[in-house]
């Protein structure tokens, strides 16, 4: 996968600090909800746009905790694909990916 996607699909970051900062579920469901790849948000999933799935998040008590969904968006083909072009990129520019994946994206 491009480096540059997978930089963008990283967990939120406050400006000031350098390290990930732990977020309180009100800031977590805040970076769903403005998540561009999220079509549905509840207290214990999310239903990714890319791939129309229906994506568990972690299951700690306080709800919203991100883990599962920022790995499926780094993994999606979907949302992948969507990505390159938005980048002026065709999804065969990366052609081991898209070799692999090739059958997924032929189904979107």
């Amino acid at each position: 996968m491009h480096s540059r996607f997978m930089s963008e699909c990283t967990y939120p970051t406050s400006t000031c600090a350098v390290k990930r900062k732990n977020l309180n579920r009100d800031q977590r469901k805040e970076f769903l909800d403005n998540d561009e790849w999220v079509a549905d948000t509840d207290l214990h999933s999310v239903v990714c746009k890319g791939c129309e799935r229906n994506v568990a998040l972690d299951g700690r008590n306080g709800h919203y905790y991100l883990n599962f969904w920022v790995k499926h968006r780094s993994r999606c083909p979907t949302v992948y694909v969507t990505w390159l072009q938005k980048k002026g990129m065709v999804p065969d520019a990366d052609k081991e990916w898209f070799r692999k994946h090739n059958h997924i994206i032929e189904q979107a």
